[in-house]
């Protein structure tokens, strides 16, 4: 008994002499590294489901969930038949996943001018499934081969038929299809008398002092099209389909606005025009007197629409070099060579002075 005594004592001390022989920093370190995680977002739950009927199961992450079950970043959910629940994300959204529904959720924070937002990332693969968002939160969805953009606190449900199209009700708020983004954009084209329009030369726009030239751009709108795609009152409801052809459309009849980077690189005869039944534009650029590099920047003018839309526009800029030479060049550049070559024979070393200086003959004031 007093070994057993002896042992137990012996094995305190141990570990007390353990203890204090650990650096003190060591310790604090643990100390703050248990806290830390604690008190990290990135590493705790960001929400909770709750099943409508709890002898139905729920799969998160593959595994089997019943009744209430904590959320973190990441998780796939998955129901079944006959099963709805009730998803709370907390200071973010609510959502409600109908039978058969399957979605990854994930929360991502960032600073907007100091202040913390909130955005719901979404996975969507099949179901009903509805989203209320909340706090200012917004959200992203990608499902069915669309990416979507919610603005902040809409509300909106998605959900596909058999042959996977999907469909999108927005009851408050605005959801934008990201892939239906338009992209005006504008190419260089030069037209021939018979006004056939081809590519022009990718080199520079060479002009000299007087001399006119044309700076033609084609303007046209690019966006990724759905095969099929229909809309119906409000709320607004659009079923579109995952398959996908690049759409692009000749801009007619659209104001397109000219200017001059430096201002002072020359002029133009005209600070607008409107692009013709083929998307052209044309305005001439006549050079100034000194030389200079700078651009020609034509600018599509945005239509109310447009902005609504949230169209992207890209300017069309040219570059320009006005290099100017006189009538009598080639007399200056022999005129200039000859001074080289002249400058060349009088720097010459001579080997003669070079040894007289050397022997100290000539002196140097």
């Amino acid at each position: 008994m007093k070994r057993c005594h002896r042992r137990n004592a012996a094995s305190c001390l141990i570990l007390i002499l353990v203890s204090l022989l650990l650096p003190r920093s060591s310790r604090a370190a643990d100390l703050g590294w248990k806290k830390g995680l604690n008190a990290s977002a990135t590493f705790g739950p960001i929400g909770s489901i709750t099943a409508s009927f709890v002898d139905l199961d729920v799969m998160v992450n593959g595994r089997v969930a019943r009744g209430w079950t904590q959320l973190f970043n990441g998780d796939a959910i998955e129901t079944f038949s006959k099963t709805s629940v009730r998803v709370s994300l907390e200071s973010t959204a609510s959502l409600s996943l109908g039978s058969n529904s399957r979605v990854g959720l994930s929360i991502s924070r960032r600073s907007d001018a100091g202040a913390m937002s909130r955005t719901l990332v979404l996975t969507y693969t099949s179901g009903d499934v509805g989203i209320s968002l909340q706090g200012g939160a917004d959200a992203y969805v990608e499902g069915a081969g669309l990416a979507l953009a919610a603005s902040r606190e809409a509300i909106f449900r998605i959900s596909n038929d058999r042959r996977g199209a999907l469909g999108i009700e927005v009851e408050r708020g605005v959801v934008t299809d990201l892939d239906q983004t338009a992209r005006i954009a504008a190419r260089a084209v030069r037209r021939t008398r018979g006004g056939v329009i081809v590519e022009a030369s990718k080199g520079p726009l060479k002009t000299k002092g007087g001399k006119r030239n044309e700076v033609a751009t084609q303007w046209k709108e690019n966006y990724a099209k759905e095969t099929s795609q229909s809309a119906y009152g409000a709320p607004r409801y659009v079923a579109a389909r995952s398959a996908r052809s690049q759409s692009v459309d000749v801009l007619t009849g659209r104001t397109v606005d000219f200017k001059l980077d430096p201002p002072d690189l020359g002029s133009l005869d005209a600070s607008s025009g409107v692009t013709d039944s083929d998307g052209v534009v044309t305005v001439s650029f006549t050079a100034g007197t000194t030389v200079k590099h700078g651009s020609v920047i034509a600018e599509m003018a945005p239509t109310a629409d447009d902005i609504s839309a949230g169209t992207i526009f890209e300017p069309f800029v040219k570059e320009v070099f006005v290099n100017i030479a006189p009538s009598n060049w080639k007399r200056n550049l022999s005129i200039a060579a000859a001074a080289v070559a002249a400058s060349v024979f009088f720097l010459k070393p001579d080997p003669k002075r070079q040894r007289a200086l050397a022997r100290g003959q000539i002196s140097i004031r």
